[in-house]
């Protein structure tokens, strides 16, 4: 007997060390998914962001960041430097802005103005489409590594339809366990073997993938379990950082409740007949018609979970004169009712106020209430296309109060000049973009991302159409040009900033070239391709010692790949390595 539990021992023993071995083996060949947030520069002691690690987050394995590397930052934080992050969804990410044209770098260049340099803020925008409470709460334990001074959650939306979610059909502590397993390349393997992931159509926008015809029906009972998910989630990341008394700022997720009418499906004729005739009695402004479509439908026990009759409801009230508190209830019923929740449910707005009142003891918890101080200082009617450029994302004044709410509740924690910050966000307001090199062509993108998402099935399917009002400017000097508009109308987003900046270097546009460099600076600090962009400049100017910096510099956040050197020395020849060398202080400076 003790001989076969010997025996038995061994031949676990000696399966374990063939799983490590095999899992270091995988590892050395880079095979699979690095779940690394960033890469370290062992020349710069600098961290850029890992353009692969989302993908552990995404069924399917071939997904790519929307983004360049869009954060850059020292390993050795120095003493005057508060670190923040953001975490959760597309709305935390910024889209459809990019991130660091959003609230976040809005946030980050007021939290410097208000504070004369003393104190320099940094903060890294890690949100990203589709992202559930489930990343927050991995990715929150990642972050400690980077130490941190405080964390920034935005989350609650991607509840239903995020990569990892109640919707999966799995349980909690079955989701937590495949996060925790897919860090390791042996999992990896097996689920390419078996085929889990699944392919995502390439016509297909990421929202339309995620929802896959899943109709998620208003249930209380499932609603209050992926509310108290949520708060799991949540809570877990907040215990981490409070233990180390880093303070942690949740903001409430609204939506935009007025302008935007339900997802909701129903293929019956008679009801979608129904809908339109109900429709456009409102949109005629008969009240006559109104009262008695009204009066019908109050007696309708339907209407009660009916999202699309509730919108129309709350908009019929609208013309009657009804009641405000009663119209703005209408309108929160009509999205928590909706089958398609991608706006977040009422219900896990609800159980975060227990949460955080729960909570109110802790000192390093901090909560925007965003929907009720929005509300009391502008009305119900904020949650509209006035802060909104779709169902939930911010437009550019919608960043912008957003910004404001958190830095408001930050000054509970930190010492903020008020006078500074009114100045900042009031007489200073014009210049807030132009600080971030919010270029014309990112108001185009971020326009373009946008009508891409209004000109999917899922919007042209409601069965009240959406209205959104147009974030270009009728001054953007690129929709003006019709000749370049020609050109770039059907090029693919990703490839838009060097088709415009080659047709700006062509046509010796060298100012307007040079301010789209500083625009991808802002945009993708850590992108190697912006120092050989400025290096073709300073090249065409002669500059060749300052252009073999930049090209320096490009090479080693390329993480000194050798398709990227052998670009580099096409361009000009030097000696790269022998550069770094020599002048290492002079290629740092040019960050």
């Amino acid at each position: 007997m003790k001989k076969n539990k010997i025996f038995i021992f061994i031949y676990i023993l000696l399966i374990l060390s063939v799983m490590v071995i095999f899992e270091f083996a995988l590892r050395a060949s880079n095979f699979g998914i690095n779940t690394n947030l960033f890469i370290y520069l062992k020349d710069i002691k600098y961290y850029v962001m890992n353009k692969s690690f989302i993908n552990k987050y995404y069924s399917h394995s071939k997904k790519t960041l929307s983004e360049q590397e869009k954060v850059l930052f020292k390993k050795d934080k120095e003493r005057n430097v508060r670190r923040g992050f953001v975490l959760g969804g597309s709305t935390a990410e910024g889209f459809p802005y990019y991130s660091n044209n959003s609230y976040s770098k809005i946030l980050e260049n007021a939290l410097n103005y208000s504070s004369n340099d003393i104190i320099k803020y940094e903060i890294h925008n890690l949100g990203f489409s589709a992202m559930s409470s489930y990343y927050v709460a991995d990715i929150g334990k990642k972050l400690l590594k980077y130490r941190p001074d405080f964390l920034i959650i935005y989350s609650g939306h991607n509840e239903y339809y995020g990569t990892i979610t109640a919707k999966n059909g799995t349980s909690h502590i079955k989701n937590k366990i495949y996060l925790y397993l897919k860090e390791f390349k042996i999992v990896q393997l097996l689920l390419k073997i078996l085929n889990i992931n699944y392919k995502v159509d390439v016509e297909e926008t990421l929202m339309e993938s995620q929802f896959d015809d899943q109709i998620n029906e208003y249930d209380e009972e499932i609603d209050r379990d992926v509310a108290h998910n949520f708060i799991k989630n949540i809570n877990n990341v907040v215990k981490m950082y409070s233990k180390r008394s880093i303070p942690v700022f949740i903001i409430d997720p609204i939506s935009n409740i007025i302008d935007m009418p339900p997802f909701e499906r129903n293929k019956d004729e008679e009801y979608l007949l129904k809908i339109k005739h109900f429709e456009d009695v409102i949109n005629n402004g008969n009240k006559v018609e109104i009262e008695k479509i009204f009066k019908q439908e109050s007696l309708n026990n339907n209407i009660r979970k009916d999202s699309s009759l509730i919108y129309l409801y709350a908009r019929a009230g609208e013309i009657l004169g009804d009641n405000s508190e009663d119209i703005e209830k209408r309108y929160l019923n009509a999205k928590d009712f909706d089958n398609i929740p991608f706006r977040v449910r009422s219900s896990i707005n609800l159980k975060l106020k227990e949460y955080i009142k729960g909570n109110e003891n802790n000192k390093n918890l901090f909560y925007v209430n965003l929907y009720d101080e929005l509300k009391n200082k502008y009305g119900y009617k904020i949650f509209s296309n006035q802060i909104f450029c779709d169902h939930l994302h911010f437009n550019e004044q919608g960043n912008i109060l957003l910004a404001f709410k958190i830095i408001e509740k930050m000054s509970e924690f930190y010492k903020i000049s008020n006078e500074k910050l009114n100045y900042f966000f009031n007489e200073n307001s014009g210049n807030i973009y132009k600080k971030m090199f919010y270029s014309p062509l990112s108001q185009y993108i971020s326009y373009k991302k946008i009508d891409n998402i209004i000109n999917t099935t899922l919007f042209k399917n409601q069965l009240i159409l959406y209205k959104n009002n147009p974030l270009l400017k009728h001054n953007n000097p690129i929709v003006e040009n019709t000749e370049l508009m020609n050109k770039i109308i059907n090029i693919d987003q990703k490839y838009l900033f060097s088709f415009y900046l080659k047709y700006l270097f062509e046509n010796n546009e060298y100012d307007k070239y040079i301010e789209t460099v500083n625009s991808m600076d802002i945009l993708f600090p850590g992108y190697y391709k912006n120092y050989i962009l400025f290096a073709q400049y300073l090249i065409l100017k002669q500059d060749y010692n300052k252009a073999r910096r930049y090209l320096a510099m490009a090479y080693i956040l390329s993480n000194k790949d050798k398709k990227i050197k052998k670009e580099i020395l096409n361009m000009y020849k030097f000696n790269i390595e022998e550069d770094i060398k020599n002048y290492f202080e002079e290629i740092i400076s040019v960050l």
